[in-house]
């Protein structure tokens, strides 16, 4: 699939890059268990070992982009230049965006290694520096909220199992069933709730 428009940050190595930046990539892994929306994940290497994430994006198959009306917000809001409002305290890691007869694709930095995993525990300082990034956020958009963005109707509709299709369950369980060999069993969560100091007084084993 073609791209027809393409989009990279100013001074961004790929803003010269001709035709779909994809097609470069000398190898294509797919990335899977990593969301349930129906996103198409891909990890793009090149020829010179430098290494992207690529998200497709379209309504077609990304049920909560249809069950918010999104056309693809994520990408638009960077062709409009409302994110480019961004404070520099927040990196997107976006590199390049190309539309698509049915779609965008969105062209990342690998930043995998800075996702929190789960059981991470957020020290107090980490904390902060959310908090104070999310505050020069609001700043930035205090006076000007972009247009486009979600309505507090759609983003609440989507818990509405009715609007969802059986498409829409399809990709869910299969994206569950890609992170099912990751969680904990049954068996390991009764184990560890033995440990907690409120079951353990209970059962006269402990303060």
């Amino acid at each position: 699939m073609s791209a027809t428009h393409t989009w990279s940050p100013p001074g961004s190595a790929f803003a010269e890059q001709s035709g779909s930046l994809v097609d470069a990539a000398t190898d294509r892994a797919a990335i899977t268990g990593l969301g349930a929306s129906g996103a198409r994940l891909e990890r793009l290497t090149f020829s010179d070992g430098q290494q992207l994430v690529l998200k497709e994006i379209s309504p077609d198959w990304d049920w909560m982009m249809a069950a918010t009306h999104d056309t693809g917000r994520a990408a638009e809001l960077w062709l409009s230049g409302a994110m480019g409002r961004l404070p520099a305290v927040i990196d997107p890691a976006i590199v390049r965006i190309e539309q698509t007869d049915g779609g965008w694709r969105i062209y990342m930095r690998d930043v995998d290694a800075h996702f929190l995993r789960r059981g991470t525990v957020i020290t107090r300082t980490d904390a902060r520096r959310l908090l104070d990034a999310l505050a020069a956020m609001d700043a930035a958009f205090w006076d000007e909220v972009p247009s486009g963005l979600c309505t507090v109707e759609d983003l609440i509709g989507q818990a509405d199992l009715a609007a969802v299709t059986q498409r829409d369950v399809k990709s869910v369980c299969r994206e569950a069933q890609a992170v099912a060999p990751r969680a904990p069993s049954d068996r390991a969560i009764r184990r560890r709730r033995t440990s907690w100091p409120s079951e353990r007084r209970r059962r006269g084993q402990g303060p």
